[in-house]
This record gives C-alpha cells, structure tokens and sequence, in this order.
C-alpha cells in the first residue's frame, strides 16, 4: 500500500485498533524506504513520528512493545549517523536499554537487540568515555557469544566484536589479559568465517591485537603476524567499502614501527605507499565518515611525517618538499576553527622549518614563525604550551630566527620555550634526552651572547643528562656527541683547561665513528672533530693535531651537498685552515687555497645572512696574510675592503662585530690608514650590544676584562689623537670610562624633558629601569620582584631597549641615552680643566686637556710616560705598598702592626711620585701655564693603566692647583645639573654621621678614633643650621644606616670598608650587624644625596683587571647620586681620618656657616698639604682623594 492509502486508512475514524497498528507501522516503514531512496530529512522525521507514536500507544507488557521500541532506536541511530546530533545518540542509548530491560531470555530477537546495544553503547562510549557503558557492551557481547550455538551464522560476527572490544579495552587498560581475550576471540572469528569484507574486519582486528602484543612485548614476531594479517584485510575488502583506507592506515603504521626496530628502508616504502592510499581513499568517503574531515587530515600528517623521515635517512629534496605539502594539505581540509588546526598548524611549521634548514631561505622561516603565532591564536594557548613537542618546535623556529638575524628577543622567547618544554616532559619520557639537550643548547647560546658561564655550566649539566641516557648505536647517538662536545669546547675556550679540550675531543671522535661517509650529518661531525684537535694544537703547539684538523675539514667539505645552505660555513671553515696551515709550514700554496675556499664561502652566502660579516672577516684576514707574504698593495686593499663591510651589518652577533671592528681598526693603524678612527668607531659603538644590560653585572665585568675593552678603547684614543681628530678621542674615551657605572645611572635617570613631553613613555622606562635594577641585584634570574611575581631580566632589558629606540624617533629625542658628543662634553670645563689621561699599548701616552670655553682642547704628549714606563712604576707603587704591609684589599683599616721596610718604601714612593711629576703632572702643568690657567680648581680622568696611579700626589707641596677626580666626564656635568635643581641653602638639610667602633663579638675590628671622629664632625656642623643626626656603633644597623643615607644631604662614614673583587655590588661597609652593601646603596632613593665623606680603608680602590670601572664604594656612593666624595686608595690611618674630617669641614663652613660643596676640596687640599708639613710618611697621606664637584 502506499502513503496516501495508510493515511486515508488511519483516518477513518471506526479503524480497529489492530489495522491502526497495521497503518502506523507502515507509514513508518514507506516513509523509511523514501529516505533511504532521497536522503530527505523530513522523510526520516516522519518515520520517525509515526513510529513514536506506535510506540507510545503500546502498553507495557504487550510482547511487541520490544519490537516497536527496537524500530525507534534504529531511527534515532540514522538520524545520529547523519547530522551528530547528542541528543539523537541518548534517546538510541536510553531505549535500546529499556528494549534490553522488557525482553526475556527466551525471546528470538534478544541477540539482535544485544547487537544493537553493542553498537550503541560502543559509539556512546566513544562520544563521552564512560568506562562504565564499555563494561556493558563487554558483557552483552559476551552473553551473545554464549547464547550462539556452534554452526549458527551470527557466531563470527559476535567472536569478532567481542574480539574488537577487548582491544579497545586493553588500549585503556593496558591489561596483559584483555590483550590475551581480544587475540583469543579475533583469532576464533577468522577461523570460522569466508573469505570477503567479514573476513577482511576480523583478520585486521586480530593484526591490531598482534600488532598490541609488539608494543607490550617487543616481540618483532608479533608485529609481522600483524603485518602480514593486515595486508590479507587490504587485499580482501571491497575497494568500496568506507573500511579500506582505516585498513591501509593501520598496515602502514605497523610498517613504521617495523621500520623504527629493523631500519629497513623497504618498510619505511611501504609506509608511505599505504599512508597515501589510505588518505586518497579516505577522500572518497569524507562527507559520510564520522569526523571525516579530521581522519583525512591526521592521514596527511602521518604520510608528511613518512616522507620527512625518509628525507632524514636518505636527505632527498623531493621527499622534504612532498612533507610540506601533505602537511599544507592536513591543514587545507580542516575547516576554521576545527579544534585540530592549531596542531596542524604547529606541524606545518616545523615543515617549513626544515625547509629553511636545508635551503637557507628566510622567507621559510619568517612562514614558520608566522604559523606559530597562528596556531597559538585559533586553539588553546594554554594546551600548546603544555605540550613538549610544540614547546620544542617554538624554541627552534626562534633559535633559527635569532641565528639567521640576531634579534636578542628571539633567543630569549627560544630559552623560555625550552625550559618550559623540559618542564612538561615526564621522567622516563622517550622525548626526554631530546628535550634535554635542547635545553643544554638554548644555555649554549645564551652563553655565547651573554658571557655567564653559568649558562654554560647548565648547558653542559643538561648535554651530559641527555648524552648518558643514549646508548651507542642508537640513532641519535653521535647528536648527543656533537652536542656535548660543543660545550666543552666553549668551556675549554673560557677556562684554558685542557681536560676540557680532552673530553671534547673525545666526544667528536665518538660522534665521527658513528657516522658512515654520506650521512647528511657526516660533514658536519668531521668540522666538529676539527675544531677540536685545532683548539689543542693552538695549546700544545703538536702540528700533528694542525694536519689532523685539516684533513677533518677537507673531509667535511668533500661530502657535503654542493647545494646545502651549510656549505659555505665549511669552505670558510676549510680556508682558515689553510691559513694556519700557511702559518705553520709556510707554503703560499695553501694562502691561494685559503682565498679560493673563502671567496667561494663569501658568493654563496645569501645577502644579509647571519654569517655574512664572518666570511667578510675571514676574507680580510687572509688578504692580510698574503699581503704579508707576496707585499701586493692590492692585497692590503681588500684586507681594507672586506673589513670594512665586515662591520656594516645589522643581523650579526655582537661579538663577531667586535672582532671584525677592531681587526681593521689595528691593522689600518699598523699600515698608517687614517680609516683606523672610523674602524674604531664602528667597535664602539658595539658596546652596548656586548656589554648588555641585561647580563649580571659579572658577566658584564667578564666581557670587559676578556674583551680587553679598556686596551682597546686605549688604543681607540690615540689613533685619534695621531689622526688629529682630539674631538672624537674625548668621545672615545668617554665612552670607555665606568662603562657599568654609566649603565647603573641611566637606570636611575629620569630625563625631565621625556616626562613633561611623553609622561606614558617616561613612565614605563622608569618602571622597567626599576625592575632591572632590582632583578640585576637579585642572587638568581629566578628569584621574584617584591610582588612576587618572577621576571626574567634579559627580557627586561630587552623591552627597555625597544622602548628606548621608540623615543629616539621622537623629534628632539634623536640622541636620547646615546653617547654624549664632545661639543657638549666640553661643557665640563666651565668649572675649571678636565685633563684626560690615556696610555695606549701601541706605546703612546696623550693627555687631553679641556679647558674652559674658547680654548677647547690642547693636546700634550707623555713620551716618558709609555706604556712600559706606566706598568713598571705601577709595579714599584705595589712594591712599595706591600712593604708597608698594605695590600690592595680586603685588610683591616685599624689595628695594623708597625709596618717594616719604612726606608724602603718611602723611596720607593719618592720614585713613583717622582717620575708621575717629571713624566706626567709636570708637562700638564706647564701647559696649563701656557694657557694662563695658574692656579684654582682641575680634574683628573685618567683611563687605562693610570687609574692604578696616585696622579694628585705628584703635585709640589704648594702646588696652587686644588685636584679632584672624575670617573666619566658626563658624570661630573650631571652631578653639576642635578646640585644646581637642588636647593643652595642646606640649613633646612640633614647631615647624617655614622661611625663603628665596635663590631659586636669582633673586637679585632676595634675603630678607637672612630667616636673622636664622630665627635668633631658633630661639632664642625653644630650651630649652622642644618639638621644633625648621629648613628653610631650598635645603633648602626643596616636599616637604620641605609635609611639615614636616604635622608641625608652630606653624609660622613667612620667604619671598616670591605671590597669584594669578585663581585663588587658586595662590597660595602661594615655595621653593627653585617654589611651594607653597595648594591643596597645604588637602588636606595636619594633624592638630597650631594656629599660623602668616606672614612674608611680601601672606598676608592678599583678592580685591578677593570681599569676603567670605577667599581669601588667611592664609585658607588657617586653613581647611587651624590655629587661629590673623599675617598681612600688604601688603609688610612687611624687617626688620620679625624684630622682629615676637620680640615676638610672648617673649610665646607666657613662661608656663613653653610655647607659649602665646592670648597670642600680646597679642604682636602689643605689638610693634605698639614699632613705632608707634618712628616707624615707618603702611605699616609697619597690615599686621600676628592671626586666629583
């Protein structure tokens, strides 16, 4: 009957109720049959609806009411299986439970409704993983299986499922005997069952069963049953049916697997082969397969993953770009928004990242980097950077970023990534080794561009973790080999140790012997290998280690690809080579080879590559050598030419830059090239970069001291002076002075002009200068800010670095914290001459004189005063101290025994002081005389080896000059700007007085003159108006101290002074109850600091190997901001330092009582020249010198 028959039918109003069910009944069959010939959706809901309604006119009891139900629940199953709807999937599972609940054992459609339960309930299980259902369906298939008698055709099928759901348990479980159940099951279903699609399920679930008991066991028997049992289902399904592309994935993952045990290329064939059928038969089924869109997309990403493997064995560019594409294809067919694409999108860029790898395109990179961001933008951010794989792949793609074009942001975004990675990865993890030495690789490189050598501790600490856990044989085995001996090589390189270099040594030979000639990475261990036995012949001179590195580099260079993005590295690895080869064995044969490899580096290089300015070096120091060798002044030319553009780029690190720039700025000034003050200039202003202020300032004192900075700063001033160009030798060493110090008093700088015009601007640098300063005093980067919160200071100084070449490009801003030019540092003479001081290792000694404005500079050489004259009058002036008993540091400044020698070292003195006056302080004198400048106020700058010199001491004792010092002349022109916004009445002021005499429970430290001293100071001041308060002895806490300095205008200190050489920020003056550190000291807030009197041994005495820092407590007291100091080269008497105290103050006060900070070196001028009248011995009175205005 039709439609229309059942439904005229139904509506006669005397229809007995049996041809009611009769029409109901069949209206929902018709309307089933038209959907399933249409596909309409309205045609299924009716169904649908007339089935209800039987249904719900059915009552309880009647023994079709099962039937009826059963018809609904495949209703709603269609409609599930066609639009995803939950709702449709809980209304199958609710009532194909009543339909089980009503049905009695011996009814004959009880086992197809338990198949219908199954199916329900494993796809319920699917949807909401409720352990609890997947039991059921367990136990109903179990009850199929016992209730299907042997023979009956049904039986198969219900073996298989129960088969097929004990595997999907065991992958829950990880249970031995749900494995043991599924194989037992699948087993009996294929032994029962024809060849055709039956056959083809049980045999591939029984495949997945074996393929089980390999990951369990690690039988490779179990895998090629299931290898072999898989194939025969591919082979024997229909190439219909929406089963063979789920078939084929599953052979080609037990492909790979076999090819990861076995390494036999053939299985890693087949994988491909089988990925790529299954995703092109995918295809076919996408629209009707449940997240169809998603399986053909993880079929893309697992047949790129194939392909990049194969690359990986066999280095084949076809297979790297098909990689990409499947990856671009994996991504493609996602539709926006599909909670997989952030993944794909991670995945396709790491393909895009190996694409840069082997062909060195940029554009590449800068794709990955942008996949990244995407990825991080359209799924959970948070669930990405949970996950290792993705963590590490990050870290890459910036490490690449960094390494190609030298952004610093870009290396600490990689190291955060990393450590975050490592973080995620679980003990036990077979990703953990891997994520170890990444970790150790990201150190690696912050050591190389940061210089703290605990970077490189922790490097070396994480390679050996990793390394330890690879055994040899396995495939990663001569990377983690590689790895570590990079780091030792780095850390031979920092301590000279030649163990160091042994191990590493030791480690490129391993990684060489595990690696067959033609292996893609074979090259690049051979260069490793080189290096090593290069660094050991430049330590022990054996040319056997020279010929052995040679031929490791002629070996690298000979098999690897002529198109390699790595080449060039290699050629300019291999021309240096020949360059010391030429060295050694003098063969000019080898100077051609050494142009030849390095020119051919040069041309292949991509423009504006990060290893540019490098090659550009390498090329110059060779021309050099063959113009050393065969005199052609076209050779000169282009060792010129190549250093000069070795300097130009903006991508490379800073220390190739150093390098480069100071290797033209010596050879131009050994060949007389003028050019030497551009190549000088182009190294300094370097600087910055090198010394970052994001390093500790340790690791900022190390790059000084193994840079040999102030050398070269030195030498910078005078081949600006023999150029005649004095205005940039002014610059140059002002640049070079208290580099650190300078960077600490821009940290508290805060510009008016910024804040009245760009206050949002002025205020972020102010809160991020702050920041940094603190984090920068901080014992760990770990440790947090006051709130709490941790923060990294490399990224703090980072943003104050872009935020400070945002403000230059504001108008008048243009020059904002960039180096101060000479026109304005000449204002510093407007109180009187600023006499600049150099000795240069090139042999010359210069004095520059500025003087008050019109008169400029004037220039004065010191040809007594060369380089080996200064470092042997240094000698004699330890010499001299050491027989006094008086070390550099670190001694007590009371309590002394009666030094002996006294004859000896006073002549010694007498010799010192002698030869300073004759050599140095005289010739200035006279031409201060010249200039009509006879008397009055002068300042001494001195750099390089004169800091070590008491200059002020050599004066006659009626010298008429009153001598101070200045440790950078922008420092004394701020500390003049900041006095002159203070107020100059300082009666409403505060003079703070704090004296020690007695360290509890260290009676050693006994300071008797210390209460004298205190006493006179109070009575010096008493009457005068401003504010007097006294901290003395226990009361002289570290808070009570540090908050009087905060208050304080002038400031005098009577106590032990302590310097820390290794680290300075700890040195400080000692309390009552333990150190006030000059780190304290430069963060406090000192907005009245002007004047401080530091009467305590060793305040003003530097760092022997910083000559420039003025890294001492008289330093620090100066860039915290006060403007004016007395400070003291070494111990000082005991009491020395009250009669000192009350000179100096008679004179501060005599102009109506008030504090007068401009006489108070006239003061110390004055009781100086007392204490010489008096016969003090010279260890006496030299230590005492005045700094700033």
């Amino acid at each position: 009957m039709s439609i229309a028959h059942f439904k005229s039918a139904l509506g006669a109003l005397r229809l007995p109720h049996t041809n009611k069910i009769i029409c109901l009944e069949g209206l929902s069959k018709s309307y089933l049959t038209l959907y399933d010939k249409l596909g309409d959706l309205v045609l299924l809901n009716s169904s649908l609806e007339y089935a209800e309604t039987l249904a719900n006119g059915t009552a309880i009891g009647n023994s079709a009411l099962g039937g009826y139900l059963h018809t609904l629940v495949l209703l709603h199953w269609k409609l599930y299986t066609r639009l995803k709807i939950p709702v449709d999937l809980k209304a199958a599972y609710r009532l194909i439970t009543a339909v089980i609940d009503i049905t009695t054992l011996d009814n004959p459609w009880l086992s197809i409704y338990q198949k219908t339960l199954t199916l329900i309930y494993n796809e319920y299980y699917y949807e909401w993983n409720d352990p609890d259902v997947f039991e059921i369906i367990i136990k109903y298939e179990r009850i199929a299986v016992q209730n299907t008698p042997l023979g009956h055709p049904d039986l198969a099928m219900c073996m298989g499922d129960m088969g097929a759901s004990y595997i999907i348990r065991y992958h829950k479980s990880g249970s031995f005997q749900d494995l043991q159940a599924s194989l037992k099951f699948s087993r009996a279903a294929v032994d029962i069952t024809a060849p055709g699609d039956n056959l083809a399920r049980f045999q591939f679930n029984l495949g997945v069963s074996y393929h089980g008991c390999y990951e369990l066991l690690g039988s490779i028997q179990d895998l090629d049953f299931a290898i072999i049992l898989k194939l025969s289902s591919v082979n024997l399904v229909s190439t219909k049916s929406p089963d063979l592309p789920r078939y084929q994935l599953g052979l080609a993952t037990s492909f790979s697997e076999r090819y990861k045990k076995l390494n036999n290329l053939e299985d890693l064939n087949h994988t491909i082969q089988y990925y790529k059928m299954s995703v092109e038969n995918y295809g076919a089924f996408i629209e009707t397969l449940p997240e169809g869109h998603l399986k053909v997309s993880q079929g893309y990403q697992l047949l790129a993953k194939a392909f990049t493997t194969r690359f990986k064995r066999l280095y084949r560019e076809n297979d790297l770009d098909a990689a990409l594409n499947y990856h671009q294809c994996a991504v493609h067919i996602l539709p926006l928004g599909h909670p997989s694409l952030s993944l794909c999108l991670i995945t396709l860029s790491g393909s895009h990242q190996r694409h840069f790898e082997r062909y060195g395109k940029l554009g590449d990179l800068e794709i990955a980097h942008k996949f990244n961001i995407a990825a991080l933008e359209c799924g959970d951010a948070s669930l990405l950077e949970n996950d290792p794989d993705t963590l590490n792949h990050m870290a890459i793609t910036h490490t690449s970023l960094y390494n190609r074009l030298g952004n610093v942001n870009d290396l600490i975004d990689a190291l955060r990534y990393l450590k975050l990675a490592m973080e995620r990865t679980p003990p036990g993890h077979p990703g953990l080794p891997l994520a170890e030495q990444n970790l150790a690789l990201g150190y690696t490189a912050y050591y190389r561009r940061f210089g703290n050598v605990d970077d490189l501790y922790n490097a070396i600490k994480y390679s050996k973790k990793a390394a330890d856990s690879v055994p040899q044989g396995a495939e990663d085995f001569a990377f983690h080999q590689v790895c570590l001996e990079v780091q030792y090589s780095d850390l031979y390189d920092r301590t000279h140790c030649l163990n160091d270099l042994e191990i590493a040594l030791k480690c490129s030979k391993a990684a060489v012997e595990a690696t067959p000639p033609g292996h893609h990475k074979y090259s690049a261990h051979q260069l490793h290998l080189a290096q090593a036995y290069t660094q050991r012949y430049r330590k022990l001179g054996n040319h056997a280690d020279l010929i052995s590195a040679h031929e490791c580099k002629k070996e690298a260079v000979k098999y690897h690809e002529l198109s390699s993005p790595y080449l060039p590295g290699h050629q300019e690895s291999l021309a240096m080579s020949y360059l010391e080869h030429y060295r050694a064995f003098k063969n000019p044969n080898d100077l051609d080879e050494a142009l030849i490899y390095g020119m051919s580096a040069y041309h292949s290089t991509s423009e504006g590559h990060f290893d540019i300015p490098r090659h550009q070096h390498s090329l110059a120091t060779t021309f050099l050598e063959r113009f050393r060798n065969f005199k052609d002044p076209s050779e000169l030319y282009c060792a010129l030419h190549y250093s000069r553009l070795s300097t130009q780029s903006l991508s490379t690190s800073p220390n190739v830059l150093w390098k480069s720039a100071t290797s033209w700025a010596k050879m131009a000034f050994q060949y007389k090239q003028p050019e030497c003050v551009k190549a000088y200039k182009a190294a300094l202003q370097v600087l910055p970069q090198l010394i970052w202020l994001g390093s500790s300032l340790a690791t900022r004192h190390d790059v000084l001291n193994n840079h040999n900075i102030s050398d070269t700063v030195s030498n910078a001033v005078a081949a600006a002076i023999q150029f005649h160009q004095p205005e940039t030798g002014v610059e140059f060493i002002e640049q070079g002075l208290s580099i650190t110090h300078k960077q600490s008093l821009q940290l508290k700088d805060e510009v008016t002009s910024l804040v009245e015009q760009y206050p949002i601007d002025a205020a972020a640098l102010k809160q991020i200068s702050y920041q940094l300063g603190y984090t920068m005093a901080l014992p760990s980067p770990d440790d947090a800010l006051p709130h709490g919160s941790p923060v990294d200071h490399h990224m703090l100084a980072a943003q104050r670095t872009q935020l400070i070449q945002k403000i230059r490009t504001y108008a008048g801003f243009e020059d904002f914290f960039l180096p101060t030019s000479c026109a304005n540092l000449l204002n510093v003479a407007s109180e009187g001459p600023v006499i600049l001081l150099n000795c240069s290792s090139l042999g010359q000694s210069d004095a520059l004189i500025l003087l008050p404005l019109p008169l400029g500079i004037k220039h004065v050489r010191l040809p007594e005063a060369h380089f080996k004259a200064v470092q042997l009058h240094i000698t004699k002036l330890r010499t001299a101290l050491r027989v006094c008993k008086i070390p550099g540091r670190d001694v007590d400044r009371y309590g002394q025994p009666k030094p002996g020698g006294i004859s000896d070292s006073q002549a010694l003195f007498q010799m010192v002081l002698q030869w300073l006056w004759v050599s140095v302080v005289q010739p200035i004198f006279d031409a201060l005389h010249e200039n009509k400048i006879l008397e009055g106020r002068i300042w001494w700058c001195p750099a390089g080896l004169f800091t070590y010199l008491p200059i002020h001491a050599a004066s006659p004792l009626q010298s008429s000059f009153i001598q101070s010092y200045t440790f950078t002349l922008d420092a004394l022109i701020q500390a003049r700007t900041r006095v002159n916004r203070q107020e100059c009445d300082l009666r409403a002021k505060t003079i703070g007085v704090i004296g020690v005499s007695q360290i509890p429970d260290k009676s050693h430290l006994s300071l008797p003159a210390v209460k004298n001293e205190v006493d006179l100071v109070m009575t010096a001041f008493a009457g005068h108006g401003p504010k007097l308060q006294e901290v003395v002895d226990s009361r002289a806490t570290i808070k009570n101290v540090l908050e009087q300095i905060e208050k304080s205008s002038w400031l005098h200190i009577a106590c032990h002074g302590h310097q820390n050489i290794s680290n300075p920020l700890q040195s400080g003056i000692l309390l009552a109850d333990g150190t006030l550190e000059l780190q304290q000291i430069l963060n406090a807030n000192l907005p009245n600091a002007q004047f401080v009197f530091l009467s305590a041994c060793e305040t003003a005495m530097g760092d022997p190997k910083l000559a420039n820092e003025a890294m001492h407590l008289t330093g620090g007291f100066i860039a915290a901001g006060f403007q004016g100091a007395i400070g003291t080269l070494w111990r000082i008497a005991d009491s020395d330092g009250p009669k000192v105290a009350t000179t100096v103050y008679k004179k501060a006060l005599e102009r109506e009582g008030v504090p007068n900070m401009r006489l108070v070196a006239k003061g110390l001028h004055l009781a100086i020249r007392k204490l010489r009248k008096e016969g003090a011995p010279c260890e006496q009175w030299m230590p005492f010198i005045h700094v700033g205005i």
